[in-house]
């Protein structure tokens, strides 16, 4: 899993990512790419986000999710606010087996 050019290949849980760092309160936006032949199951804890675009063309219909299918090769971009607590935050693969080798991170939301 690429987000934001970083290539997640493990994943230590005490560990909080400084380039994961987000600002309480202030939107942005930021590309999930999957490279696995099995896409992923991308899901954010406490935060919902919208699916901006896909491969670079609009998504439509930017509903609220918290989870997202990534099918192998594609780029979603997702866009989302920081508005609800600051503190540590989970994002993660559903799909166990790619979780335990790494798809997973903690965001650190600060004000």
């Amino acid at each position: 899993m690429v987000i934001q050019g970083l290539i997640y290949a493990s994943f230590e849980p005490q560990t909080v990512l400084n380039p994961q760092c987000r600002q309480y309160g202030v939107a942005f936006a930021v590309p999930v790419y999957e490279s696995s032949p099995s896409g992923l199951v991308f899901h954010v804890h406490t935060n919902l986000f919208q699916i901006i675009d896909r491969n670079g063309q609009p998504e439509p219909y930017p509903v609220w999710k918290d989870t997202i299918l990534v099918p192998a090769g594609e780029t979603i971009r997702i866009r989302t606010r920081f508005d609800t607590f600051t503190g540590k935050s989970l994002y993660h693969c559903h799909i166990l087996d790619h979780e335990d080798l790494g798809m997973a991170g903690i965001l650190n939301i600060q004000a």
